[in-house]
C-alpha cells in the first residue's frame, strides 16, 4: 500500500494549489500531520478560480460566530467560525485577504480560509476625520478598500482606501505602517471611484470615468485619459468599475433603476422590499493605440467580478461553474443600507450575461441582506 504520508512537499502542494474548494482545502489539512504541514506551507498560495461569497453576519442565528461561505465551483455553503469580522465593515480582494473595519475602529487584512490577521494602521489616523458615532463611521467612512501586493516579503502589502462621500483624498498604507497616508484629490478630477494595478501602474478611476496614472513613489496623478463618449449620459444610479483584465484595460458602467417608496406598485414585476436594483451593464476595452474607449460584448474566457470589493478579472478555462463572458455583481449601494425596512441592502446581485443581456441568478438564499456589510 502506498504511504501518501510520504510524498514530496512539492509534489503535495501541487495537489493543495489544484484543488477547486475551500473544503477540499480544509479537508486535505485533517489528513495527516506532514499533509498539515504542508498546507501551512501552501495555504497563502492557494486561489479557488472563482471568488468565494461571504455572506453577511447573523449573530441571532449564529451565536457561536459561524459565517456562511459560498462557493460557486460546488454551489454549496460552508460555515467557517470567524469572530473576527463580526461587527466590522469588510471589503474583499483579489490577493485571498479581507480588509476588515470594526466597531474599535481598528483596520486588518484578515484570511478567512487560514485565519491569519494582518494590522494596518487604526482609522483614526486616516485624512479628513469626521465627528460623528462610531457606527457611522465605520459604515460609512470608507466607501472601498484594496489590497495590492507590496515588493517585499510574504506579509507585505498596500492598501488603498477610498474614501466616502463626506472625504475626497484617497488614504494609503502599507502593512506595518503606523499611520495612514493620504494622495491629494485632484484639480480636474475629485472623487475616485476605483483603483486597479495595471502593470507597474496604479490607475485610478474618477466619478465621470476618467483614469488618471497615480506615481506612487511620489504620491502625484498624472496622464490623464478621458472618458468613454456618453459613459453615463442619461442615467441616475450608477457605478464605475476598472479592471486589469489580463494585459487589457477594461471599464465596466453599471446602471440601476431607482424607484420611490410610493410609486413601487406601479413598477411591473419589482420586488416590493427593494427600491432600487441593477437594470444594464455596459463594457468598453482601451484602444492604446488611439487611447478611445470601445464598447465591446464578447470578453471571451473571461468573467468580472464587480462589486463594493476589488474589481476582479477570472480566467473561467478550466474552471467549474463559472460562466465566461459574464460580469458577477454584488450590492454596492452602502448609502441605502441602514435605511428602513423598504430599502435594506444586499440584494442587488446576480449574473449578467454581456452577449445577450440577460441576468441570472447568483445565489438563493434569503440570508444576504446587511445594514452596514454585504456579501463579498
Amino acid at each position: 500500500m502506498a504511504d501518501w504520508c510520504s510524498l514530496p512537499v512539492d509534489i503535495l502542494g501541487e495537489i493543495l494549489l489544484n484543488l477547486d474548494s475551500a473544503q477540499d482545502v480544509v479537508y486535505f489539512s485533517a489528513v495527516c500531520s506532514s499533509w498539515h504541514c504542508v498546507f501551512s506551507m501552501f495555504k497563502t498560495m492557494w486561489f479557488s478560480g472563482i471568488p468565494l461569497l461571504m455572506l453577511p453576519e447573523n449573530t441571532k442565528e449564529n451565536p457561536n460566530f459561524f459565517r456562511k461561505l459560498f462557493c460557486p465551483n460546488k454551489q454549496k455553503c460552508y460555515q467557517l467560525k470567524l469572530p473576527q469580522t463580526f461587527g466590522a465593515r469588510c471589503w474583499g480582494s483579489s490577493c485571498g485577504w479581507v480588509i476588515t473595519l470594526d466597531l474599535n475602529l481598528e483596520l486588518y487584512l484578515f484570511n478567512p480560509l487560514t485565519t491569519a490577521r494582518l494590522g494596518l494602521p487604526p482609522q483614526p489616523t486616516m485624512p479628513n476625520q469626521i465627528k460623528t458615532d462610531i457606527h457611522m463611521i465605520r459604515d460609512c467612512f470608507v466607501d472601498k478598500a484594496i489590497v495590492f501586493k507590496a515588493d517585499g516579503g510574504d506579509n507585505d502589502y498596500i492598501v488603498i482606501a477610498i474614501l466616502g462621500e463626506y472625504c475626497s483624498p484617497v488614504a494609503y498604507a502599507r502593512t506595518g505602517d503606523k499611520t495612514w497616508s493620504s494622495i491629494p484629490a485632484s484639480e480636474t478630477y475629485k472623487s475616485v471611484v476605483d483603483v486597479v494595478q495595471f502593470g507597474s501602474q496604479t490607475l485610478f478611476l474618477y466619478q465621470r470615468g476618467a483614469v488618471g496614472c497615480c506615481d506612487m513613489s511620489t504620491m502625484t496623478v498624472m496622464e490623464y485619459l478621458p472618458p468613454p463618449q456618453g459613459i453615463l449620459d442619461n442615467v441616475g444610479l450608477s457605478r464605475l468599475y476598472l479592471f486589469d483584465s489580463f494585459g487589457d484595460l477594461i471599464m465596466v458602467a453599471r446602471h440601476k433603476m431607482e424607484v420611490l417608496n410610493e410609486d413601487l406598485d406601479a413598477v411591473e414585476g419589482w420586488d416590493l422590499d427593494v427600491c432600487y436594483r441593477t437594470i444594464d451593464f455596459k463594457v468598453y476595452k482601451l484602444n492604446f493605440g488611439n487611447k478611445i474607449w470601445e464598447e465591446v460584448n464578447d470578453l471571451g474566457d473571461v468573467a468580472l467580478f464587480v462589486g463594493n470589493n476589488a474589481s476582479m478579472a477570472v480566467d473561467v478555462s478550466g474552471t467549474n461553474n463559472c460562466k465566461n463572458n459574464c460580469i458577477y455583481f454584488t450590492d454596492d449601494e452602502w448609502q441605502f443600507w441602514d435605511g428602513p425596512t423598504l430599502y435594506g441592502g444586499g440584494h442587488d446581485l446576480g449574473i449578467f450575461n454581456i452577449a445577450n443581456q440577460d441576468f441570472e441568478i447568483l445565489y438563493e438564499g434569503d440570508d444576504i441582506r446587511s445594514n452596514f456589510c454585504t456579501a463579498l
